[in-house]
């Protein structure tokens, strides 16, 4: 419950609208207006469904002035499976058939059995498979890039390709399918590195071995892409491959900028001397410049010798 405070402020249906979808402590309920031939209208609707979400309103005078009615009442989808009765409080239903989700839409006619049959979508496995493919592709492609480029020759990039090159060359144990290499559905290696997948080879695997192919890609322990995502979560994390090689690479811009600081606090130091050196120079080069002048100048005034 929540409670909603109305007054000479707020008494109106929008004021009302207003105070019950601002309430910090609304528990679900959404108020909206309406305009209908009749007038304005106040709608107070539940946010979630099903009898134990039912909505209802304490009030005095309030309640009174508005007459407000159910316009729907809340209620629970009831529906038989194999005979056995099932409540619901939403229309999308889980957990009565392992792994189905049911939408119920509308009643069926009194006496209409409706059957549901379940199948696997191969079709999105498939895709799920090539997307795999397709983003280890990527991956790869981006780390060619970038060794080429700005990070050319780091032994991190290089590091991070092998490990994920490793996973994909080694063979899974403890799992019950007798399948052990990406090969057997499909996925090969090509000269460059890059993964293929032959669509045929999977579509066989598939058929005769289902579960050893989603076993092979996602046990939860040493699936191929289980193994791959606990890799780049591992580089990904705090003090993570990647997390270590930035805060290195930090570390030595900042050794870097205090060697720049440092030797530029020595050259400004080194430029002061050497203008303090050649100021003197210069002034002393003056004085003998003037002396010359001076000396020549009276040697110019003596007698010369007759002959």
């Amino acid at each position: 419950a929540f409670t909603v405070t109305i007054d000479s402020s707020n008494d109106t249906l929008d004021g009302i609208k207003a105070a019950i979808n601002a309430a910090s402590d609304n528990t679900g309920v959404t108020a909206t207006v309406i305009n209908v031939d009749s007038g304005s209208r106040l709608v107070l609707t539940s946010d979630k469904t099903g009898t134990a979400d039912s909505l209802s309103i304490t009030a005095g005078t309030v309640t009174t002035a508005l007459g407000l009615t159910d316009v729907a009442a809340a209620a629970d989808a009831k529906f038989l499976v194999d005979g056995n009765l099932v409540t619901s409080a939403s229309n999308t239903v889980t957990g009565v058939i392992e792994g189905v989700t049911l939408e119920l839409n509308a009643l069926a006619a009194t006496g209409v059995t409706d059957t549901l049959t379940v199948a696997r979508d191969l079709s999105a496995v498939k895709a799920n498979v090539q997307a795999f493919v397709d983003k280890y592709n990527s991956l790869r492609g981006t780390l060619g890039f970038l060794s080429k480029d700005k990070l050319g020759g780091d032994s991190t990039l290089r590091g991070i390709e092998s490990q994920f090159r490793t996973v994909l060359n080694t063979s899974p144990t403890g799992l019950t399918t007798t399948m052990g290499f990406l090969s057997e559905i499909g996925i090969t290696t090509q000269r460059s590195g890059d993964l293929v997948l032959d669509q045929t080879v999977l579509d066989t695997a598939l058929a005769d071995d289902f579960t050893g192919v989603a076993e092979l890609l996602a046990d939860d322990d040493q699936g191929y892409a289980f193994r791959l995502e606990a890799l780049a979560d591992d580089m990904l994390g705090i003090d993570g491959t990647i997390d270590v090689r930035e805060d290195g690479i930090n570390a030595r811009i900042s050794r870097i900028g205090e060697d720049i600081a440092g030797y530029e606090f020595r050259l400004t130091q080194t430029e002061a001397r050497l203008r303090k050196q050649f100021g003197a120079l210069d002034g002393l080069l003056a004085g003998l410049t003037a002396t010359g002048n001076f000396l020549s100048a009276q040697l110019g005034n003596l007698p010369r010798p007759r002959t």
